[in-house]
């Protein structure tokens, strides 16, 4: 957009044999089905809101990914700094600590973080003819049947407050007839900043359901939920206070306001429910969606409604 430009995908695609192909560069990483779809085929109008917890982002790296009959298979290994900060922050979130984008153009970032290792990949079996690329129930093409997806993600050497040392993402599609669903769990294990040891630190899901009313028209509505288990909340406090407490007395209030938030975070969920109005397929079309999100805090909670609207122009 204008005054936030930024590079998304840089990458090479090689065909190593008929069903595998190696990518290297700056690509998402393969982590759930759900996030490696176009944001031009959401059924509503953004990513849910579990996703940016969890989910995928882009980094610099290099992938295998295949198909064999009814399996198909992704396995990477990548820095483990993310180059955008949209996805797979949330233990960023429940740390407080800020997030850059080091893909921002006109800002001199290159690799700012140290590298660490970083396996991701996925394994998933599904019905003949079944296609990931369309979450909805399109048209006869997009195949019917199921989908079953186990993803994972192995950091080597994870960032105290920044990275999760395991991420496990178990996923179903179903899709019959002009009805579809997506089903996502999550789980998440984090080193914490002490020497206890990683804890188990954050858990969620995604529920989306379609229904298509003819060529013009489809209904869909969401479902998401994410826990922060009181581990990493209380890591979380400690790690700041004491990140506070040992700068200078100049800075401890900068300071203290950066960090007012770690920790506090408890959960948060949302139910949204959303029509779509398509004029030449996909990629000219209206969404529109509205509904209601929870966030649980240690002070107290907050009710938040939102109304999205989004005309979408993408050839």
């Amino acid at each position: 957009m204008p005054g936030a430009a930024e590079l998304i995908d840089l990458w090479l695609d090689l065909r190593l044999v008929e069903g595998t192909r190696l990518r290297v560069g700056q690509t998402k990483v393969p982590f759930t089905r759900y996030r490696q779809l176009s944001f031009r085929d959401l059924l509503l109008v953004d990513w849910a809101d579990a996703s940016p917890f969890f989910g995928g982002e882009r980094q610099l790296g290099a992938l295998v990914a295949g198909t064999f009959e009814r399996w198909g298979w992704s396995l990477g290994a990548f820095t483990g700094a993310n180059r955008r900060a949209a996805h797979g922050i949330g233990v960023q979130r429940v740390y407080a600590e800020p997030l850059a984008s080091p893909s921002t153009f006109g800002e001199g970032r290159g690799v700012e973080r140290a590298l660490h290792p970083e396996l991701v990949g996925y394994v998933s079996h599904g019905s003949a003819g079944f296609d990931a690329r369309r979450p909805g129930a399109a048209s006869p093409a997009a195949g019917g049947g199921y989908l079953a997806t186990l993803s994972a993600a192995v950091d080597a050497r994870p960032e105290a407050g920044r990275d999760a040392l395991v991420r496990l993402a178990p996923e179903l599609w179903l899709r019959c007839g002009g009805t579809a669903l997506i089903a996502v769990g999550y789980l998440a294990w984090v080193d914490r900043s002490g020497s206890e040891g990683p804890v188990f630190g954050l858990g969620g899901m995604n529920l989306e359901l379609a229904q298509r009313l003819g060529p013009l028209w489809e209904l869909a509505a969401r479902y998401e939920r994410v826990d922060v288990a009181p581990a990493l909340r209380r890591d979380a406090r400690q790690r700041a206070d004491a990140l506070v407490a040992a700068a200078p007395p100049e800075a401890m209030d900068a300071l203290g306001a950066t960090y007012a938030d770690a920790g506090t975070l408890r959960s948060q969920q949302s139910v949204l429910v959303g029509v779509n109005a398509f004029a030449v397929g996909r990629s000219v079309r209206a969404q529109l969606d509205a509904g209601w999100r929870r966030l649980e805090r240690s002070a107290g909670r907050r009710d938040e409604a939102r109304v999205r609207l989004q005309v979408q122009l993408a050839f």
